[in-house]
């Protein structure tokens, strides 16, 4: 009796997990009409036949990989007659058919912002693509990884909504084991922290029900174990439904890699990394309070049918009620102000289930309305109060991280590769060195930025945004340097570089020039893109850019005027000056003897009387450095 009446409550359950869940892809669906129709139906389609006209097409794999739950997704047959017409597709009938070679995929499940208040036209969209490797079978799981890097491919050219896929085993997700560190992947740096956010934030596009989500009485808990034993041995074994686990405990020492990999996202998303860390904060003030997801799954069970509970604003609410103890008013009001702009929320929203989540946050935050019109504002803040911002960010995030770390560091719950990695990207994007090309702390992806000015006043150059002349972005002598910082930092822009009249001989084309040259050859920073192998050996030279003489007149060019710009394997750019050709020589050789390969690259005004001449004999200098 036990057992049937417990079979009964999970499969209330299951109904309303299931309507939560296709409420969050109604609101996709408002903010994306025609990714969410690629990401909710083509993807499971797309993975479940193979057929040579579609993307995903594998002549050699006899067998077929089937998405569980694809046959009853809604119009699902009417979307596949739309899927076909689009690959020109002739075959009759269904496509996706089970046959006995079929290998099911347990489900695909989407982890982060999308279908929520936070969902914004620059979000992502993480996939896990949930499999049994036992049942699958070593051999077919290349076929599938194959598989998904060809539909990749075609969502990365036909989907606005760049979409990356995490392949997982269904037993290693329980066991905490999410694959090495990586651009997209975490690692180790937050197992059962990353199993929290899954569970709070994931949509089921296709396949089985998270079991944990199932395991609730009237906002009592069930025990996960007993629960999962009861389904299995009823009618029907729960078949339907997939065991990734309980939501297990976190501990104190988890959070430091959690804290590290927060830091490390903040250089393209630090409004997302501070209300993560915040969140962060908030477990390790109190141990032992209830995490997120587990009252999360508890307010989703008890809410009425039309009632519709936003995992990111229902995040934003903890963190109010956690930070409104009277001690920490400013640091509240800033928190609401990070999520407001990290939502996007405008008051006037053209999705109606979004616009009724901003008003419920605006209703409940209480912004001010001057602070308020200001928020509303920002694709039109002036730099000066971006770059206040973006320093307040970072701010916050290592205020954060200190009491984090504090907690944590006695045994960090994180393998000493990631630590190793983490630790080093995080020094190559923050960390002051001599001779360093800094990077300005971004408050979003791109400032608000439609050209920069050079201006020499004190014997320093300085780039300041447009006519803004509150802030410098840069100040420095050297004039290389500021050129580099602005290529460095993403602030060149084609036809948007100003320059005011100065008694130098540097000329703004001269500085494009120089531009186009750096852009070329150095690029941007581009730390978060580097391979984690790198920074797991010794910080080695990876370009070497020779300046000649930029600042002379250009009848008065010699070789005793150098600006040498390094580039290194852990993504940081520094500029060195000498002042002859020993010097230089030296420093190649020295470059040389710590490097064993690198590119080098030179750049002189053409306008010179000596062009050739310097350049031959800067050459000559490379070669005898190099023993050429």
């Amino acid at each position: 009796m036990v057992k049937i009446d417990l079979e009964k409550k999970i499969v209330r359950n299951n109904s309303l997990f299931n309507l939560y869940n296709e409420k969050r892809k109604a609101l996709f669906r408002e903010i994306s009409p025609k990714e969410s129709s690629q990401i909710l139906y083509l993807l499971p389609w797309l993975l479940s036949i193979n057929h040579r006209k579609c993307p995903g097409y594998l002549p050699d794999f006899k067998g077929k990989f089937k998405v569980f739950g694809v046959d009853s997704l809604p119009q699902m047959e009417k979307k596949e007659a739309v899927f076909k017409r689009m690959f020109k597709v002739e075959d009759s009938g269904q496509l996706y058919v089970q046959t006995k070679e079929t290998f099911f995929l347990e489900g695909l499940y989407t982890i982060g912002s999308i279908g929520t208040i936070a969902q914004t036209a620059y979000s992502d969209c993480d996939i896990w693509v949930c499999a049994d490797f036992e049942k699958i079978g070593h051999h077919n799981r290349r076929f599938l990884t194959e598989k998904i890097n060809l539909i990749k491919d075609w969502f990365d050219e036909n989907c606005k909504i760049p979409v990356y896929f995490f392949i997982s085993d269904i037993k290693d997700i329980k066991n905490g084991y999410f694959g090495k560190l990586d651009k997209e992947s975490s690692g180790s740096a937050q197992k059962n922290i990353l199993m929290e956010e899954f569970y709070r934030t994931t949509i089921v596009i296709s396949g089985k029900t998270p079991f944990w989500w199932l395991c609730l009485d009237f906002g009592e808990k069930v025990e996960y174990d007993f629960a999962l034993f009861c389904v299995k041995k009823g009618i029907g074994g729960g078949y339907e439904y997939v065991d990734f686990g309980d939501l297990p405990s976190v501990k104190p020492e988890e959070y430091l890699g959690a804290s590290l990999w927060q830091l490390q996202k903040a250089l393209a998303s630090p409004l997302k990394s501070v209300i993560k860390m915040a969140l962060l904060k908030r477990q390790i003030d109190d141990p032992n309070r209830r995490l997120a997801a587990d009252l999360f799954r508890e307010k989703i069970m008890l809410s009425k049918p039309e009632d519709f509970v936003d995992p990111m604003t229902f995040t934003i609410d903890l963190l109010m009620q956690s930070f409104d103890t009277g001690t920490e008013p400013e640091r509240l009001s800033f928190l609401k102000e990070c999520f407001f702009l990290r939502c996007n929320m405008k008051v006037y929203e053209k999705s109606e289930l979004k616009k009724k989540l901003v008003n419920i946050f605006l209703s409940r935050s209480k912004i001010p309305k001057n602070v308020l019109e200001n928020l509303s504002n920002f694709k039109n803040w002036d730099m000066s109060s971006q770059i206040r911002l973006g320093k307040r960010l970072i701010q916050e995030l290592f205020s954060f991280y200190k009491t984090i770390s504090s907690a944590g560091k006695s045994n960090p719950h994180i393998n000493k590769r990631d630590l190793t990695v983490l630790g080093r990207k995080i020094a190559a994007i923050y960390q002051k060195k001599t001779g360093k090309v800094n990077l300005v702390p971004k408050p979003s992806e791109q400032f608000n930025l439609l050209d920069i000015t050079y201006v020499y006043e004190s014997k320093n150059w300085k780039i300041f945004a447009g006519s803004d002349r509150s802030v410098p972005l840069f100040s420095d002598q050297d004039i290389v340097k500021a050129a580099a910082f602005a290529v460095w930092n993403d602030l060149f822009r084609v036809g948007r570089v100003r320059m005011e009249p100065n008694p130098t001989s540097v000329s703004l084309q001269e500085i494009i020039n120089l531009s186009f040259k750096l852009k070329d050859f150095i690029g941007r920073c581009d730390v978060l893109d580097n391979s984690p192998l790198f920074y797991l050996k010794k910080e080695k030279i990876q370009k070497v850019f020779i300046v000649v003489s930029f600042e002379e007149i250009h009848y008065e060019k010699n070789i005793n005027n150098f600006a040498v710009i390094y580039k290194t394997t852990w993504g940081e750019l520094f500029v060195k000056r000498i002042d002859s050709p020993y010097g230089l020589q030296t420093e190649l050789k020295r470059i040389k003897e710590e490097n064993s390969s690198f590119q080098i690259e030179f750049y002189l005004q053409r306008n010179s009387s000596y062009y050739e001449k310097i350049i031959r004999r800067t050459r000559d200098i490379v070669e005898r450095s190099f023993v050429f």
